[in-house]
């Protein structure tokens, strides 16, 4: 048992269940924490009030795992509160989790977070391995702030200066000297040419061949038809003078026709970039046989890490 059973959600903790077969230490430590994040949905959900609603996954549960190709971490993002509270509210429940989420942590933050007409406000990441845990707060970029934070962003990767097409959505900031700042934003109208620019500002431009390819692979659609139709976000993780990470996006529901297509493809391409994800192939299990309409996945990420190596990500949010 994680946590009391009015708290932990029932299908949050039939994961944890499956997670604490090969990380019991990661499980327990995730169920204590989760325990305290789901609180206050299920007061709401108890008390009968309308269904939660959050911007975080497509089928508007507030809480989202992330599994990848290069790690076995229990890693998730959630809404920290209610998904309908102010963003101070949810800056101050984050708080109480780790003081050490504060506002002081980037110079944009307090400006960010004042801004009116935030539709979500800021989300909170989490990641578990074995005793240790690690947070990153994910801070709504309004239209408003697009050109300050893309002078952030210029700054730190300059080759990005003579790019027009990015446009960030949010600042994930993770607390710690070694912590690291991450730019996320939407790409208008991507495609080879465009794409090339982003990489080759991180000096990676060779390697987005086969990001192309893995993406390609994964929607089941020629190359050189991809770009017409995805909606395609891209980000830039900077820490401690290191050379960027990128991470390439798309929508799961815009690459698979449906869940069980989305756990062939992108098992297979774990398969290939030499991974296992074994946790996310034991709980997806179910699939092989039968599917269901409801939407439990979220974004897929293509990764470049410190190594230059190739990893995959894929969003799936808690299901019965």
């Amino acid at each position: 048992m994680f946590v009391d059973n009015e708290v932990l959600p029932p299908e949050i903790s039939a994961l944890l269940h499956a997670a604490a077969e090969t990380c019991p230490a990661s499980a327990m430590q995730a169920g204590q924490l989760l325990g305290i994040l789901c609180r206050p949905w299920q007061v709401e959900i108890n008390n009968w009030r309308p269904a939660l609603a959050s911007l975080l996954t497509p089928s508007g549960y507030p809480l989202e795992f992330t599994f990848r190709s290069g790690s076995s971490d229990l890693a998730y993002t959630a809404e920290p509160g209610l998904p309908q509270a102010a963003c101070v509210a949810k800056w101050r429940f984050a708080r109480k989790l780790d003081e050490k989420l504060d506002l002081q942590l980037h110079p944009l933050l307090p400006t960010l977070a004042a801004q009116p007409a935030q539709r979500f406000g800021c989300w909170l990441g989490v990641r578990h391995c074995q005793a240790s845990q690690r947070f990153k707060v994910y801070q709504e970029v309004v239209p408003q702030t697009v050109p300050w934070v893309l002078h952030y962003l210029r700054c730190a990767v300059p080759g990005l200066g003579s790019v027009a097409e990015l446009s960030p959505s949010l600042l994930g900031v993770v607390p710690g000297s070694d912590g690291a700042t991450e730019y996320y934003c939407q790409v208008e109208h991507p495609g080879p040419a465009v794409l090339h620019k982003l990489y080759a500002a991180a000096d990676i431009g060779r390697l987005l061949p086969c990001v192309i390819d893995y993406l390609a692979y994964l929607a089941a659609e020629p190359r050189e038809k991809l770009f017409g139709r995805l909606r395609i976000g891209i980000s830039y993780s900077l820490a401690n003078g290191r050379a960027p990470h990128v991470t390439l996006f798309a929508h799961a529901s815009q690459l698979f026709a449906d869940n069980r297509q989305a756990r062939l493809r992108w098992l297979g391409l774990v398969r290939q970039l030499g991974g296992q994800a074994a946790l996310y192939d034991k709980l997806t299990s179910s699939f092989e046989e039968s599917d269901f309409s409801d939407v439990v996945h979220g974004l897929v990420g293509v990764a470049i890490n410190e190594m230059g190596q190739i990893e995959c990500s894929l969003g799936l949010r808690p299901f019965k």
